[in-house]
């Protein structure tokens, strides 16, 4: 992540730079103003996928994450992933959280694969526009030619990246946390 924000902090100088010189601080202030409006619309999507991505590390257990979408799943941990994908709303502010979450639980980069392909490709979301701008000829064949895309995508991230993990420092524990024995109505 420290690599990213570096080369982030290096784009966003050499554009307020650029921006310095092509119209001064007033169009410097635009560009920082227009950032802000973007950050403001998108934070309380942010703010609320990570705040699942939290409590579903907290409340799934790894074991049963690992069962269903871990490597070991197979197939069905790539299609339950595919399937996700499709019914995931929102955009890479939700599903990219979820999917670093699953992950760090257990799920297999098949699953990651298959999951992020199938948001891409199947997303459910999309479906209603879609055949209000195309029809139901060109929807039709656009899910005939990507329909097998997420569960190979799947099947090849699972093979090529199947002992890939997050890096150890930036995962949060993946334990569930225990209530307080006097928040489950019990003595202490």
């Amino acid at each position: 992540m420290n690599g990213i924000i570096i080369v982030l902090s290096i784009i966003t100088a050499g554009l307020a730079l650029l921006a310095q010189i092509q119209g001064g601080w007033t169009l410097v202030s635009a560009g920082l103003g227009n950032g802000l409006a973007t950050l403001r619309s998108a934070a309380g999507l942010v703010v609320l996928a990570f705040a699942v991505t939290g409590l579903m590390q907290v409340l799934i257990e790894p074991a049963t994450i690992r069962k269903w979408l871990g490597r070991e799943a197979g197939l069905r941990g790539i299609m339950i992933g595919a399937a996700a994908g499709a019914l995931t709303p929102g955009g890479p502010y939700v599903y990219y959280p979820l999917a670093m979450a699953i992950h760090r639980a257990g799920a297999g980069m098949g699953t990651i694969f298959s999951y992020l392909s199938g948001k891409a490709l199947w997303d459910l979301a999309r479906l209603p526009l879609e055949l209000a701008f195309f029809g139901p000829k060109l929807t039709a064949v656009r899910w005939a030619a990507t329909i097998l895309v997420p569960p190979v995508a799947g099947y090849l991230g699972g093979r090529w990246f199947g002992s890939y993990a997050p890096a150890a420092q930036a995962a949060p524990s993946t334990q569930p946390v225990q209530a307080a024995p006097a928040a489950r109505g019990e003595t202490p």
